[in-house]
């Protein structure tokens, strides 16, 4: 989606237009990225955010969000 608006993570506008393209609500939304900065930004907005950095963790970390 990046290169198709222009903008890259964590600019705010870019999850703004991936809200809108598929019509989400970010308190429903679950978003995953091992860039620290990227998960901040969605944090700000509403997005249930984790930071991948392994599978195990990332599995211990989406437990209690299913």
């Amino acid at each position: 989606i990046s290169y198709q608006v222009n903008t890259l993570k964590p600019d705010h506008f870019i999850y703004a237009i991936l809200l809108s393209k598929y019509n989400l609500d970010p308190s429903e939304t679950l978003f995953i990225d091992d860039n620290f900065d990227n998960i901040e930004e969605a944090k700000k907005i509403g997005f249930h955010s984790v930071l991948f950095t392994n599978c195990d963790e990332l599995k211990n970390s989406i437990k209690p969000l299913l």
